[in-house]
């Protein structure tokens, strides 16, 4: 339960910043 909460509040900061998650995702890969 916890760590679904947590990937939903990840979610909706992602959608806040996409920029970040895009940037992120990129470092990553």
């Amino acid at each position: 339960m916890i760590k679904r909460k947590v990937e939903k509040e990840i979610m909706q900061l992602l959608k806040q910043f996409p920029a970040v998650g895009l940037l992120g995702n990129s470092k990553s890969a």
